[in-house]
C-alpha cells in the first residue's frame, strides 16, 4: 500500500511536471509568435509608408528607379508577411506537438499505472 501511495505520488508529481513544461513551453511560442508579428507589422509599415512621400514631376530614370524601389519595398513587405506566417505555422506545429507527446506520456502512465494494479490484485 506504501508502495503504491509512494508510485501514484511519483506518478502525479511526473504528470505535473510535464503539464508544467507543456505550459511553459506553450507560453515561449505565443510570446515568440507575438514578437515576431509586432517586428512584422513595423517592417511592412515602413516598407509602406517610404513609397509615399516621394511624388512631384521627375525624370524617367528616377521614376523608373522609384518604381524598382517600390517593388522593392513591396517584396521585403510580402516576404516579411510570409515569414510572420511560417515562424507562427512552426510555433503552432511544435505546441501540437508538445501536447501530443504530453498526452502519449499521459497515456503510458496511465497503461502502466493500470497493470501495475491488476498485477497486484
Amino acid at each position: 500500500d506504501k508502495k503504491d501511495e509512494a508510485r501514484r505520488q511519483q506518478e502525479d508529481l511526473a504528470r505535473q511536471a510535464a503539464e508544467e513544461d507543456a505550459e511553459r513551453q506553450r507560453a515561449a511560442a505565443e510570446e515568440a509568435r507575438l514578437r515576431e508579428e509586432e517586428h512584422a507589422a513595423v517592417r511592412i509599415q515602413s516598407a509602406h509608408r517610404g513609397g509615399a512621400a516621394r511624388r512631384s514631376v521627375k525624370s524617367k530614370a528616377e521614376k523608373k528607379a522609384e518604381e524598382d524601389e517600390e517593388a522593392a519595398r513591396q517584396a521585403e513587405a510580402k516576404k516579411a508577411e510570409e515569414e510572420a506566417d511560417a515562424r507562427r505555422a512552426a510555433e503552432e506545429e511544435a505546441a501540437r506537438q508538445a501536447e501530443a507527446k504530453k498526452a502519449e506520456e499521459e497515456a503510458v502512465a496511465a497503461a502502466k499505472k493500470k497493470a501495475e494494479e491488476e498485477a497486484a490484485a
